[in-house]
């Protein structure tokens, strides 16, 4: 088991585990040491941008990890946007590619705007 955390403009959490029970204590735990840094130091923690997202490719069903911050449930999420990647929880990039070719078609579609003879 193993837990990262960085920080400068965003915050995450990382943490690998094969127990979902140990795996939701630990970071709840680190949660709640976090909360008391802010209080200390007079940041905050932003309720609508905080999301937790669980990676796992098992094929059976097993519950997200329940994590609370100053007593609200953080959302769990299935598709996160992390440094311009769109990580979906099964890992498979599919929301990334499909973010990415989206993002492609409007910059053509822009280009054929100021290309066309007739604007």
């Amino acid at each position: 088991m193993s837990i990262t955390f960085s920080t400068s403009t965003f915050c995450y959490l990382h943490i690998v585990s094969s127990n979902m029970n140990i795996m939701e204590w630990k970071l709840q735990q680190t949660i709640y040491k976090l909360e008391q840094w802010v209080d200390l130091n007079g940041f905050k923690f932003s309720q609508e941008k905080t999301k937790v997202i669980h990676f796992c490719h098992k094929s059976k069903l097993h519950p997200d990890p329940e994590l609370y911050l100053n007593k609200h449930p953080i959302c769990v999420v299935k598709e996160i946007k992390f440094l311009c990647i769109v990580f979906d929880s099964k890992l498979n990039y599919k929301a990334h590619i499909l973010y990415l070719r989206n993002k492609c078609l409007k910059s053509l579609n822009l280009l054929k705007i100021i290309a066309h003879k007739d604007w």
